[in-house]
């Protein structure tokens, strides 16, 4: 038997709580009775993202993704699993309201307002979330970036597309938190910096050396080039020779260019500018602000006056202007840039992926004898059952 429990005393209490509490983290109690009748106290505390600890009597016995192997690798992951998602499914349909996400990668009406911009309710139990997406030919583009919403929600939303929409072949997803029964996906990294509301607070996640070195590294910067500024432009008031400089510095370090990667064409908002009281441009930081959540497309400085620390300097001041901007949350994307550790950022593991029509009518087919809700891939099951 297993309850949800309003409170427990004892070791439960005791559980990493209040670090679970600072990293963000919120805690279910479970009371659980195996076959034996023997109880035990579980915690699960999980995040927004969907990752997930798991404790018994402050001992924790299992560690990962809330909606992943759950079942295999603890043996009441199963019924743990169907208590914390509920056991009804999800109902879908159109949602024709307004809304934009507080993520600026998901708010497609304003990035693609060429495409055919959709949007869907779904609801589990009492709580609605809103997913947008967009139509590119035959192709459905989900808004999943840092949406609230369930495998459960997913597979649903995934149902109702193709059954509503027929001429849907492909359903792209990204960054989820979770692999997609009808296609694994990609797996992969994504950091998020959650922003305080002062800079004062962000330094606070720094160490006193980290925090030393980088006002010293500044006055050099200062007293050598006389000040040190950063400057925020807006896409559409960008300069040619701006988009000239990032190139010249992308270049020398990445060999990029133009026509590899047009900047110009990305849903961009502002450009961040840091500059010497020379006037000279020392670093560039292309930014995405259409939410209070942003993203950062891309970064680059100076190489030749690597001894500086300019992109060190750009980032922190790009952060800062974040900050005073009232903005609640910084998207770094994956990766292994060892700038995306700083300042306490949550890492998470993500999938994002493509599900074909043919995919989808193979998982009907094995819902129908049963298989349709087990971990298997389903390119195991093309030639048997297509």
């Amino acid at each position: 038997m297993l309850k949800t429990l309003e409170k427990e005393t004892g070791k439960v209490l005791a559980l990493k709580s209040e670090l679970f509490a600072k990293r963000g983290l919120n805690t279910v109690f479970f009371e659980l009775n195996d076959e034996k009748g023997k109880r035990y106290i579980l915690a699960i505390s999980h995040d927004k993202f969907g990752k997930a600890v798991i404790e018994a009597d402050k001992t924790a016995i299992w560690k990962g993704e809330l909606f992943g192997r759950c079942s295999a690798l603890f043996p009441f992951g199963k019924k743990i699993l169907s208590a914390f998602k509920g056991g009804e499914k999800p109902e879908v349909s159109d949602f024709k309201g307004d809304y934009a996400p507080d993520f600026s990668l998901c708010r497609f009406d304003e990035l693609y307002p060429k495409y055919d911009n959709k949007k869907l309710i779904i609801t589990e139990e009492d709580s609605s979330t809103i997913l947008p997406f967009y139509i590119k030919e035959d192709t459905a583009v989900l808004g999943t970036w840092m949406c609230p919403i369930s495998r459960a929600g997913l597979l649903a939303a995934v149902e109702y597309i193709f059954e509503n929409y027929k001429q849907i072949k492909n359903i792209e997803y990204k960054n989820t938190p979770f692999s997609v029964l009808l296609d694994r996906g990609w797996r992969h990294n994504d950091f998020f910096l959650k922003l305080p509301k002062t800079a004062e607070e962000l330094r606070k996640g720094m160490t006193q050396k980290s925090r030393y070195n980088l006002k010293r590294e500044r006055r050099i910067i200062e007293e050598k080039f006389d000040g040190l500024t950063l400057e925020n432009i807006k896409q559409e008031d960008i300069t040619s020779k701006v988009v000239d400089k990032f190139y010249e510095f992308k270049g020398a370090t990445h060999e990029i260019t133009k026509k590899d990667y047009d900047i110009l064409k990305l849903p961009l908002t502002d450009y961040y500018l840091l500059k010497t009281g020379d006037g000279e441009i020392r670093a560039i930081a292309l930014s995405c602000e259409q939410g209070d959540k942003v993203f950062i497309e891309n970064h680059t400085f100076d190489s030749n006056l690597r001894e500086y620390s300019f992109g060190k300097q750009l980032y922190e001041m790009y952060i800062e202007a974040l900050i005073e901007k009232g903005k609640t949350g910084l998207a770094l994307a994956g990766g292994s840039l060892d700038y995306k550790n700083r300042y306490g950022t949550f890492c998470a593991t993500v999938y994002s992926g493509t599900i074909t029509r043919k995919s989808y009518n193979i998982y009907k087919k094995l819902s129908k004898i049963g298989l349709g809700e087990k971990p298997i891939s389903i390119r195991r099951w093309t030639e048997r059952l297509s």
